[in-house]
């Protein structure tokens, strides 16, 4: 296999973690998703540059909200902005995140081989109990490790997508973030989702700057106008 054609795949894996109650079709059908929504469809290196790693780890406390943009793959097309994936930073150098293959934890040093665009947002530092609430906040997201992807976007208890894991552990610390996990926006696309979970779009991780929460870092890629993420046109061009 060429070098391209394995960059092209290289998010590729079987998926082992499903809901309980997924029918065989239902496995099948969702595989073949996970893999046509990670295909790379540029080739190029993660923009977020190794470099990096050393500065960001020194402004990242554990229970931050990581906001990340995986901008080469299918799925980038079909999100808002410029950010497509969600994790709370456990600290330790790892962040706990829900991905297709289940609730786990990811290094560092993965997360910028990975993603191009990233955000850190807190919980202000006037808030009372604010450790109290980190801490329990991480130990619900420990708890789920391990757990399966919530690939029907549907309020079934034990498997998460990405945003709601996120959104989920903080709200099970008591804190009141101001997000839901759903949201029935008058759009064709929260049409056809309310047909499937009949709540319509699930969380994004852009919604996120629309909750209670602080924005401490945005990478110089990015800009935020009127509470969205996008690229700066100057990177549009690369």
């Amino acid at each position: 296999m060429s070098l391209k054609l394995r960059n092209i795949f290289k998010n590729y894996k079987v998926l082992n973690k499903y809901p309980k109650y997924f029918t065989p079709f239902k496995k099948v059908f969702y595989q073949i998703a996970y893999l046509i929504a990670g295909t790379n469809v540029k080739t190029r290196e993660a923009w977020l540059k190794k470099k990096k790693i050393k500065k960001i780890k020194k402004i990242l406390r554990k229970g931050d909200i990581m906001i990340l943009g995986d901008l080469k793959t299918i799925l980038s097309y079909f999100v808002d902005g410029s950010v497509t994936h969600a994790g709370i930073w456990a600290g330790k150098g790892k962040m706990i995140h829900a991905i297709g293959t289940g609730v786990q934890f990811m290094k560092i040093k993965d997360i910028f081989a990975e993603y191009d665009t990233l955000a850190i947002l807190r919980i202000s530092p006037f808030i009372k109990k604010k450790r109290y609430i980190i801490y329990k906040a991480l130990q619900y997201a420990k708890k789920q490790l391990g757990k399966p992807y919530n690939f029907e976007l549907n309020t079934t208890k034990g498997n998460f997508f990405c945003s709601q894991l996120v959104n989920d552990s903080f709200k099970a610390a008591g804190y009141n973030t101001g997000l839901e996990n759903f949201r029935d926006n008058p759009s064709f696309k929260s049409n056809i989702l309310k047909l499937i979970n009949d709540k319509g779009d699930p969380l994004e991780p852009g919604w996120f700057l629309e909750g209670n929460f602080e924005v401490i870092f945005v990478s110089p890629n990015m800009v935020i106008k009127n509470n969205r993420f996008y690229l700066k046109e100057s990177q549009k061009k690369k």
